[in-house]
């Protein structure tokens, strides 16, 4: 009896890890520079997806290049980074994860704009 509940359940964790490869990768990550910043950066990826671009938000404030690995690994080509100064400025920096490249920080209102350039 136990082997026949055992091969579903490991047929069901199999299906389960198929799906799981199949899921969109984000288009950007918002790097989190400061937890007290995280209703500023959940504002900010609620005005990206309404723009239809895939945004995902790094739970935890840890070093930058942890967080830069992380993005690498799942692929994801763009990084938002917004830390106390950005954010009194009102201004995003934009990196491409794929290049290295900076762009010069845009203003937050329009950063959705410059990321659908950016995207094509």
């Amino acid at each position: 009896g136990s082997s026949i509940g055992l091969d579903r359940l490991l047929a069901a964790f199999n299906k389960l890890a198929l799906e799981a490869k199949t899921l969109p990768v984000p288009q950007v990550i918002i790097l989190n520079m400061d937890n007290s910043l995280l209703s500023y950066y959940h504002r900010l990826a609620v005005r990206l997806r309404e723009e239809n671009i895939s945004v995902e938000i790094y739970p935890d404030k840890k070093k930058l290049a942890q967080q830069f690995l992380y993005a690498e690994k799942k692929n994801i080509p763009f990084a938002l980074i917004c830390g106390d100064e950005e954010k009194s400025q009102g201004v995003v920096a934009i990196k491409n994860l794929k290049t290295r490249k900076n762009y010069p920080a845009v203003r937050a209102d329009i950063v959705q704009d410059r990321l659908k350039e950016l995207l094509l």
